[in-house]
């Protein structure tokens, strides 16, 4: 990793070194949403122990992936869960 710029693979390696807990159907039906995928371009559920250190690669995610794109980003989180949800419209 070069020093304060990721590539998109180290980005992608940092969303996966904490798998959620089960299969991310049931974080969605648990904050109310379909689980039909084309609703958004992208969907991420994590361990919700990590989400806050997931959400500080989200200024990179957003500079690769969608700086000349407009979006909506939405963060679902429930303390008695064990997962949060993060959306990109």
């Amino acid at each position: 990793m070069t020093a304060g710029k990721l590539t998109a693979e180290e980005f992608e390696e940092i969303m996966r070194r904490y798998d959620a807990k089960g299969p991310i159907e049931n974080t969605l039906r648990h904050f109310g949403y379909s689980e039909i995928q084309e609703e958004s371009e992208w969907r991420q559920h994590w361990d919700k122990s990590e989400y806050l250190k997931k959400l500080l690669f989200m200024p990179e995610f957003i500079n690769i992936e969608l700086k000349h794109e407009k979006f909506k980003m939405v963060l679902d989180y429930d303390p008695d869960y064990p997962n949060a949800l993060i959306q990109f419209f």
